[in-house]
């Protein structure tokens, strides 16, 4: 992602105690004045927000638990791009809730009530009961519900396009009425599953849904008519495309993490052979200067003795050098 820019770790200086970044300035998130001074572009930074989470969330599985203005910032560089700080909360989402999520999403999108359910009881949201009719009802009504809403969405779009105003708006008093309405009507329903209490969030679903909630904040701080599911539409139909032809986001995930496993593996082999290297070249110009000095052949000894310890020089920093890449090593699989 061009939009994302995450400080590099400066591995020199970080050690199991201390983290080490690269300094990247920038202008909090919320700071709405000075944004528009940089002449950015408030509506696409917000679409930017989401669908980084979006793709962190469902994509990889790992996630900035903590997205507030604080630790969200912006530049101008690419025509804007968002800046994370702070990483010591971070969420992790099994692959198997990672899955679930994405099924939900096709559940969703294809109105598939059994099929939100099917992938709620997957992510361990949702534990059978005897009887599911009441929670199939439930589960189908939001998704009628959601569906009514985004079809509206669309119609005030159009007429305010248009310039089609002559259908008065509904107060907050009228649109608090007709959510009791519709509560209403599934108010037995609700009951049964109160009753029965099928549902188990996981914790890691704490921190998903503050973190969009944050976000929503921000993006109609942002833009007035920020719409958090109408940004998301887009990267559902990409799911469902890459669904469709068969692509596995986690095969070529696992793909990207053992390149780079590859690459580490290859850049530490690298040095142990060039630290194996000045090695015998620094015993072999001592062996050399020795030969050299008890002959009395002094200024050619003296010149070996000092190649000698640049080379024993070039030893220990591939030494230290291999000290860090193990160092690293254990820091990115958690077993220092």
């Amino acid at each position: 992602m061009d939009y994302v820019k995450v400080p590099m770790i400066i591995w020199e200086y970080t050690t199991p105690q201390v983290l080490t970044m690269e300094y990247v300035p920038g202008i909090k998130i919320n700071k709405i004045q000075a944004i528009d001074q940089l002449g950015l572009d408030r509506q696409r930074l917000g679409r930017y927000a989401v669908e980084s989470y979006l793709e962190q969330i469902l994509s990889h599985g790992f996630f900035h638990a903590d997205p507030h203005p604080g630790n969200i910032a912006v530049d101008d560089v690419n025509g804007g791009r968002l800046i994370f700080y702070d990483f010591g909360m971070m969420g992790s989402i099994s692959p198997n809730i990672r899955e679930g999520l994405l099924e939900t999403f096709y559940g969703v999108y294809e109105k598939d009530p059994d099929k939100v359910l099917q992938a709620m009881i997957q992510m361990g949201v949702l534990v059978p009961t005897g009887d599911m009719t009441a929670v199939r009802r439930t589960a189908l009504f939001f998704l009628n519900s959601f569906e009514e809403r985004l079809a509206a969405q669309r119609k005030e779009k159009e007429l305010a396009t248009a310039e089609l105003g002559f259908k008065k708006p509904l107060s907050k008093e009228e649109k608090i009425m007709k959510k009791k309405e519709r509560l209403a009507a599934i108010g037995e329903d609700l009951l049964a599953i109160a009753a029965d209490q099928p549902f188990r969030f996981p914790a890691t679903f704490t921190f998903v849904v503050r973190a969009f909630s944050v976000l929503d904040g921000i993006g109609k701080g942002l833009d007035p008519r920020f719409d958090i599911t109408e940004i998301a539409k887009p990267y559902a139909l990409e799911l469902l495309k890459f669904r469709e032809a068969g692509v596995e986001e986690q095969g070529d995930l696992k793909l990207r993490v053992r390149a780079l496993e590859s690459e580490r593996a290859f850049q530490r082999v690298a040095t142990v052979q060039k630290t194996v290297g000045n090695a015998v070249a620094a015993g072999s110009l001592i062996n050399l200067a020795t030969i050299l000095y008890i002959n009395s052949i002094r200024v050619p000894a003296i010149v070996a003795y000092v190649f000698c310890a640049f080379f024993g020089l070039q030893v220990l920093i591939g030494l230290i050098k291999v000290k860090r890449f193990d160092e690293r090593e254990r820091l990115i699989t958690g077993t220092a």
